[in-house]
């Protein structure tokens, strides 16, 4: 058997229950109820469109900067990949080289200092050419 304890909670609960559904019986007290549910969930809808808008330009900004895309000067991200595959390319090259570690460093070296003239030489030549068409 239940104690009076739980009895007259019970009889609580059936009380406010019937008074809430007379007070929800009355035309007046539903449309105020209905006006104020509407407005907050209108702004609630507004509050969440908001920030559903701020994830999916944040998300997007992450994918792009994870990708290396960069929206205002993409040649930094160009000139750093061309870096880095020119590292593991060299890396890789020396790895599976077929001639001997020594051997290798020397053709490396070389083909550095060869490479080095190459630019230089270029670079003189634009200068040079540059000279001669301002004077």
């Amino acid at each position: 058997m239940r104690d009076r304890g739980t009895t007259d909670k019970i009889k609580d609960w059936a009380r406010f229950a019937a008074s809430v559904g007379v007070l929800l019986s009355q035309p007046k007290v539903r449309a105020r109820m209905e006006g104020a549910l509407k407005d907050r969930l209108g702004s609630l809808a507004d509050s969440l469109g908001d920030r559903y808008d701020d994830v999916v330009h944040r998300v997007g900004g992450a994918s792009d900067a994870l990708r290396g895309r960069n929206r205002r000067n993409p040649w930094p991200n160009r000139a750093m990949s061309f870096a880095v595959g020119i590292g593991v390319g060299a890396g890789l090259g020396l790895i599976l080289a077929p001639a001997r570690g020594s051997e290798t460093r020397k053709a490396i070296r070389g083909t550095a200092v060869n490479f080095k003239d190459t630019v230089v030489e270029s670079a003189s030549s634009v200068a040079g050419k540059a000279a001669r068409s301002i004077a």
